[in-house]
């Protein structure tokens, strides 16, 4: 009989390879500018993707997320979990003027982002929550599912 587990979020200073798969970590190493040509000749947007890496056991990934999609994975999760809203950790602020080359900022953003989604992960693994299908989503948790043994 297979029983699926829960996931588990260790800090990266605290994980190791040598934990199963359901035991992850993630680490935001570094920013980049991105940009999404115009119509417009003049105008193209731009904007900050944040770099990823995922551990998992053995296996690692990477993703790329902007801002506003963390901005919307706190949003649903405070939404769909009114008992734990005051444990969750408050997400870095929006800015009010252009950031896009403010190095300084940029980088103590990827640091608060670093803290806010180890402290998610702690609150949300503290609950067993992290099953929740928009974080696993958002971390794209079913490429733990594919290292695994098959279970039947």
């Amino acid at each position: 009989m297979f029983i699926e587990e829960d996931f588990l979020f260790f800090p990266i200073d605290q994980f190791s390879s040598r934990y199963r798969a359901k035991i992850f970590t993630l680490q935001i190493n570094s920013w980049s500018y991105n940009h999404i040509p115009s119509s417009c000749s003049f105008f193209e947007e731009v904007f900050i993707l944040y770099d990823i890496r995922i551990l998992s056991g053995k296996a690692e990934w990477s993703l790329r997320k902007r801002y506003s999609e963390f901005d919307g994975l706190h949003g649903k999760l405070f939404k769909k979990y009114p008992s734990i809203r005051k444990s969750l950790p408050q997400l870095p602020p929006k800015s009010c003027y252009p950031i896009l080359y403010d190095i300084k900022f940029l980088n103590c953003r990827k640091q608060l982002l670093q803290s806010y989604m180890e402290n998610l992960l702690r609150v949300l693994s503290s609950e067993k929550l992290l099953k929740d299908p928009d974080i696993e989503a958002f971390l794209q948790l079913e490429k733990v599912q594919q290292q695994q043994p098959n279970s039947t």
